[in-house]
């Protein structure tokens, strides 16, 4: 996420409000809150961001404007979710706007900063009616309000995009069969119980194997791994009228010590190497001391449409973890790549039905690696506790 400058942010409290600045002396209301309320902060942003203005704009939560003075700082406790905050915005508007949430210390006192950044294709409206505002209406901010734009205003606003340098605007969130779920990923896998592997490796003879078959403790791990093993897939849109061009997405994560990342299915026991190599949509996958980086190819996508992109690496854990992931997304029309914070909680939970798993290790043979993957992944639809 990009950064606010915290010097910046004190100057700021020295000036009066503007179409650049504004003063919330109490946090906008958004958990539980109802669409009226919530559409108090939705209001806010698109104007800013509808506003002219050729600095980027703040709005600055835990601050009362003192005409002539500096601004009194109030410290904010409930503060809004960068994530939570963006895809209910972007959700709502009819192309994407450009801003984030901080949160940063002045004078001991905490303080929310929307930060919406001064170049936005414009005009940002809505694409249905929400809590008290309009789909019909553009709301602009003037000077120290917000009104609703004239039709020359308006106007101007598409003849001042059309003369600006057209930049794709893209979008990236997670997705579980083409249901798109934000930031936050839960994944949910099977392990098998200590009684099955005690019951399952026990049984297996110490005569020499003359027909030199995988040993059951080979077979156990590899089931054992298969059936944690679980992928990304994302869905990328395109909130503008430009053609994004040969887009490309970088996965970085770091602490591998509680999960393991792969670009391939682990090797079969007794099968040639060959046979378990996944052709996997990377161009590489590093894993470093520290952490690890997935470079994948998107390609083109369309104005105003949207895919869904699934990353061909594997991800394992044998004990419940959770990590953050950075998307990165560039490409040949995009000035500077666009990053955005993922978090993804892995659950593992121990099968409770015995008999299917000893089924599962018994006939691992004769099993597809795909459908071995199927059988031990669940993709839940609810978001992650982050």
């Amino acid at each position: 996420m990009p950064q606010v400058d915290l010097n910046h942010i004190k100057l700021l409290l020295y000036r009066g409000e503007s179409e650049t600045l504004d003063f919330k002396s109490e946090q906008y209301k958004f958990e539980k809150a109802s669409d009226e309320e919530k559409s108090e902060l939705l209001k806010d942003v698109i104007a800013m961001a509808n506003a002219w203005k050729s600095t980027d704009a703040y709005i600055i939560i835990g601050a009362s404007e003192i005409p002539g003075e500096r601004a009194n700082v109030i410290n904010i406790d409930n503060h809004l979710n960068d994530a939570s905050v963006q895809e209910f915005v972007q959700s709502k508007t009819n192309r994407a706007v450009t801003f984030n949430y901080h949160v940063l210390t002045v004078d001991n006192c905490k303080l929310g900063v929307i930060k919406i950044n001064k170049s936005q294709l414009r005009p940002i409206t809505l694409g249905r009616d929400f809590g008290k505002l309009s789909k019909d209406k553009v709301y602009v901010r003037r000077g120290s309000s917000t009104g609703i734009a004239s039709v020359d205003e308006i106007a101007q606003m598409g003849a001042d995009e059309a003369q600006e340098k057209r930049v794709p605007n893209i979008y990236l969130e997670f997705s579980v069969k083409r249901n798109n779920i934000g930031h936050h990923l839960k994944l949910t896998s099977l392990c098998f119980s200590d009684e099955l592997k005690n019951m399952y490796l026990t049984s297996e003879s110490n005569v020499f194997n003359v027909y030199m078959e995988p040993r059951k403790r080979d077979v156990y791990n590899w089931v054992s791994e298969m059936i944690t093993l679980n992928t990304f897939t994302f869905n990328i849109r395109n909130a503008s009228t430009v053609l994004a061009e040969n887009l490309v997405l970088t996965l970085q994560g770091n602490n591998c010590d509680d999960y393991k990342v792969t670009a391939n299915y682990p090797y079969k026991p007794g099968i040639n190497i060959i046979r378990n190599v996944v052709s996997p949509s990377v161009d590489y996958l590093e894993v470093f001391k520290d952490g690890w980086e997935i470079c994948s190819n998107v390609g083109n996508i369309q104005p105003n449409c949207e895919i869904w992109h699934e990353v061909d690496v594997y991800f394992s854990a044998l004990e419940s973890c959770h990590f953050k992931v950075e998307a990165i997304i560039s490409g040949d029309n995009i000035p500077a790549p666009t990053s955005t914070e993922l978090k993804v909680k892995m659950d593992i939970y121990e099968m409770e039905d015995t008999e299917k798993g000893r089924l599962l290790l018994e006939n691992w043979e004769s099993i597809d690696e795909g459908d071995m993957l199927n059988f031990g992944q669940k993709l839940l639809l609810s978001p992650g506790d982050g």
